[in-house]
């Protein structure tokens, strides 16, 4: 639940790093996505380590993610990005007509297809969400898997809000509000920030 609250603070965070303390923006774009795995990393070592349920974990940090945005940005928004950040959406590839990043996406559809239908960790994976019980009795790292599905988790919703950011040329703390349920998707209206 706390994707797209990770993602408004991502976005609120590095735009802050670059308009308010001067960090180069191109040093503010590992960071985001590094701020992006740490938040599911933290997700994952509740959720996996202390045995917290992974439904109030991510309501929980939702509610901190999205705050840490918000005293960060306040009702401002933030538009000072360099110039070459903006419209990513509108790069192409080398002299075609495919957009930038349908192939992030792609890539990434086929390591994630990769990781989890040709490797032990993608058994693994499978495995917890079958049955957790029956994976740790097969022999399954049971908490560090769970681990590092929130952080990569994390990480989508790090380059998620580099990706919107970029779009948008703007970051506010209330990127992405409402997207925790697919609300937006199933109201078209409600993709207007």
């Amino acid at each position: 639940l706390s994707s797209a609250a990770n993602l408004a603070m991502v976005a609120g965070v590095t735009a802050y790093l670059h308009a308010k303390l001067g960090v180069p923006f191109e040093l503010c774009i590992p960071l985001g996505l590094l701020l992006g795995a740490l938040g599911g990393a933290f997700n994952g070592l509740l959720v996996a380590y202390l045995g917290l349920p992974s439904l109030v974990v991510t309501l929980g940090t939702l509610a901190l993610y999205r705050g840490i945005a918000q005293v960060l940005l306040g009702d401002y928004s933030i538009q000072d990005m360099p110039k070459w950040f903006f419209g990513l959406d509108r790069y192409t590839l080398a002299g075609t007509s495919i957009p930038v990043p349908f192939v992030i996406f792609l890539v990434l559809a086929l390591i994630c297809a990769l990781l989890l239908h040709k490797t032990v960790f993608g058994r693994w994976v499978y495995s917890l969400g079958t049955n957790e019980r029956a994976a740790y009795f097969s022999g399954v790292p049971v908490k560090r898997v769970k681990l590092l599905v929130f952080t990569f988790a994390g990480f989508l919703a790090g380059l998620a809000a580099l990706m919107l950011n970029s779009r948008l040329m703007v970051a506010r703390y209330d990127h992405a509000r409402g997207w925790e349920l697919g609300r937006a998707w199933a109201d078209p209206s409600q993709l207007t920030d």
